[in-house]
Protein backbone atom coordinates (compact mmCIF):
# COMPACT_ATOMS: atom_id res chain seq x y z
CA UNK A 1 0.00 0.00 0.00
CA UNK A 2 1.48 3.39 -0.83
CA UNK A 3 1.82 6.59 1.43
CA UNK A 4 -1.24 8.50 -0.26
CA UNK A 5 -3.55 10.22 1.70
CA UNK A 6 -5.58 7.37 2.44
CA UNK A 7 -3.12 5.06 4.02
CA UNK A 8 -2.70 6.72 7.74
CA UNK A 9 -6.70 5.39 7.51
CA UNK A 10 -6.21 2.32 6.45
CA UNK A 11 -3.96 1.25 8.95
CA UNK A 12 -5.68 3.10 11.93
CA UNK A 13 -9.15 0.89 10.81
CA UNK A 14 -7.10 -2.22 10.69
CA UNK A 15 -6.85 -1.91 14.63
CA UNK A 16 -10.62 -1.31 15.19
CA UNK A 17 -11.80 -4.86 15.55
CA UNK A 18 -8.42 -5.49 17.92
CA UNK A 19 -9.93 -2.99 20.35
CA UNK A 20 -11.81 -4.51 23.31
CA UNK A 21 -14.76 -2.36 24.01
CA UNK A 22 -16.82 -2.56 27.17
CA UNK A 23 -20.62 -2.30 26.50
CA UNK A 24 -23.09 -1.78 28.78
CA UNK A 25 -26.30 -4.64 28.86
CA UNK A 26 -29.94 -3.83 29.91
CA UNK A 27 -29.41 -6.40 33.53
CA UNK A 28 -26.70 -4.25 34.11
CA UNK A 29 -28.70 -0.94 33.47
CA UNK A 30 -31.75 -2.19 35.92
CA UNK A 31 -30.03 -2.57 38.49
CA UNK A 32 -27.99 0.57 38.43
CA UNK A 33 -31.72 2.30 38.23
CA UNK A 34 -33.06 -0.04 40.92
CA UNK A 35 -30.04 0.89 43.46
CA UNK A 36 -30.41 4.62 42.48
CA UNK A 37 -34.44 4.70 42.69
CA UNK A 38 -35.34 2.28 45.90
CA UNK A 39 -38.47 0.45 45.77
CA UNK A 40 -38.97 1.39 41.65
CA UNK A 41 -39.79 -1.50 39.52
CA UNK A 42 -37.54 -1.19 36.37
CA UNK A 43 -37.81 -3.17 32.73
CA UNK A 44 -34.97 -2.09 30.19
CA UNK A 45 -34.66 -3.57 26.49
CA UNK A 46 -31.67 -3.26 24.66
CA UNK A 47 -27.80 -3.41 24.79
CA UNK A 48 -24.80 -1.77 23.77
CA UNK A 49 -25.35 2.12 23.97
CA UNK A 50 -29.11 2.25 23.34
CA UNK A 51 -31.76 1.17 25.88
CA UNK A 52 -35.33 1.53 26.28
CA UNK A 53 -36.45 1.58 30.42
CA UNK A 54 -39.55 1.87 31.74
CA UNK A 55 -39.12 3.11 35.13
CA UNK A 56 -42.72 2.67 38.19
CA UNK A 57 -42.06 4.62 41.36
CA UNK A 58 -43.83 5.92 44.33
CA UNK A 59 -41.18 8.45 44.54
CA UNK A 60 -42.92 10.21 41.54
CA UNK A 61 -45.97 10.89 43.05
CA UNK A 62 -46.35 14.94 42.58
CA UNK A 63 -43.39 15.41 40.46
CA UNK A 64 -43.04 16.60 37.42
CA UNK A 65 -42.01 13.99 34.26
CA UNK A 66 -39.21 16.07 34.30
CA UNK A 67 -38.52 15.87 37.48
CA UNK A 68 -39.15 11.93 37.58
CA UNK A 69 -36.43 11.80 34.50
CA UNK A 70 -34.24 13.56 36.62
CA UNK A 71 -34.27 11.35 39.25
CA UNK A 72 -33.22 8.37 37.09
CA UNK A 73 -30.39 10.26 35.25
CA UNK A 74 -29.27 10.80 38.50
CA UNK A 75 -28.93 6.98 39.74
CA UNK A 76 -27.20 6.65 36.18
CA UNK A 77 -24.81 8.87 37.17
CA UNK A 78 -21.70 9.36 34.65
CA UNK A 79 -23.10 5.64 32.83
CA UNK A 80 -24.59 8.53 30.78
CA UNK A 81 -21.73 10.26 29.66
CA UNK A 82 -20.08 7.02 28.67
CA UNK A 83 -21.76 3.31 28.39
CA UNK A 84 -24.99 4.61 27.69
CA UNK A 85 -25.55 6.56 24.49
CA UNK A 86 -29.34 6.73 24.32
CA UNK A 87 -31.93 6.14 26.84
CA UNK A 88 -35.54 5.74 25.96
CA UNK A 89 -37.11 6.80 29.48
CA UNK A 90 -40.60 6.41 30.78
CA UNK A 91 -41.51 7.30 34.26
CA UNK A 92 -44.73 5.93 35.75
CA UNK A 93 -45.94 5.86 39.06
CA UNK A 94 -48.10 3.05 40.44
CA UNK A 95 -51.24 4.58 40.05
CA UNK A 96 -50.34 5.56 36.52
CA UNK A 97 -48.97 1.56 35.57
CA UNK A 98 -52.19 0.39 36.60
CA UNK A 99 -54.12 2.45 34.90
CA UNK A 100 -51.85 1.41 31.67
CA UNK A 101 -52.18 -2.27 32.13
CA UNK A 102 -55.75 -2.87 32.69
Amino acid sequence: MSDGPFSACFRYHSLIPKLQVARMQADELKKQIEAGVPGAEVMVQGDGDHFEATVVSAGFEGKSMVQQHQIVYGALGDLMQGEVHALALRTLTPEQWKKQIQ
